[in-house]
C-alpha cells in the first residue's frame, strides 16, 4: 500500500502542475492577444488619420467637411464590408480629380458596391470609374450608370466586369475622340 500512496501522491502532483501550465498558459494568450489587437487598432487609427490628412492635400478645407468624410468612409467600410484604408483610398484617388466633396463620396460609394457585385477589387474599381468618368463626364453618366452597365453587359455576354472595366479604360478615350458613346 505504501507504493500505491506514493503513485496517488505523484500524479496528484503532476495534475497541479499541468493545470498550473494551462492557466498560464491562457493567461499569457489573454495579456497577449489583447496587446496584439491594441496595437492593431492604435495602426488602423494612424493609417486613417494619415488619410484624411492626403485628403486635405488635395481638397479645399474651406468646403470639405473631413469629419464627415471620415464618417462616410467607416459607414461604407461597414456597409460593404470592405477595409476601411481601401475606402480611403479611394476618396483620395477621387479627391485628386479636384472633385467636390459630394461627388468624391458619391463615387467612392459606387466604386466599393462594385467590389461587391462586380469581380473587381477596390483599386480596380477605383481606377476603372475614374477612366470612365473622365472619358465621359458626369454630364452624360452617372458613376451608377457605368457600374450598371457592366454588370448588365457581363450578365448578358460571357464576359466578366472585370474585362468590361478594361477594355473600357483602354478603349474609351479613343472612342470618345471618335465620337462615339
Amino acid at each position: 500500500w505504501h507504493d500505491l500512496d506514493k503513485e496517488m501522491a505523484a500524479s496528484k502532483g503532476f495534475g497541479q502542475a499541468l493545470r498550473r501550465v494551462v492557466m498560464w498558459g491562457s493567461a499569457a494568450g489573454l495579456v497577449y492577444g489583447t496587446m496584439r489587437v491594441m496595437r492593431g487598432l492604435f495602426e488602423t487609427m494612424k493609417q486613417t488619420e494619415f488619410a484624411v490628412a492626403e485628403l486635405a492635400k488635395v481638397m479645399t478645407s474651406s468646403t470639405t467637411n473631413f469629419d464627415q468624410l471620415r464618417n462616410s468612409a467607416v459607414g461604407m467600410s461597414k456597409d460593404f464590408g470592405v477595409s476601411l484604408q481601401d475606402v480611403l483610398a479611394s476618396m483620395v484617388t477621387f479627391a485628386q480629380m479636384g472633385l467636390k466633396q459630394s461627388e468624391v463620396v458619391e463615387l467612392t460609394r459606387t466604386s466599393i458596391m462594385a467590389t461587391n457585385v462586380t469581380e473587381l477589387k477596390a483599386t480596380e474599381a477605383t481606377e476603372a470609374l475614374t477612366s470612365a468618368t473622365k472619358q465621359f463626364g458626369s454630364e452624360s453618366l452617372t458613376s451608377m450608370n457605368i457600374l450598371d452597365a457592366w454588370v448588365g453587359t457581363a450578365r448578358k455576354h460571357a464576359v466578366t466586369s472585370v474585362d468590361l472595366a478594361t477594355a473600357m479604360m483602354r478603349a474609351g478615350t479613343a472612342a470618345k475622340n471618335a465620337g462615339v458613346t
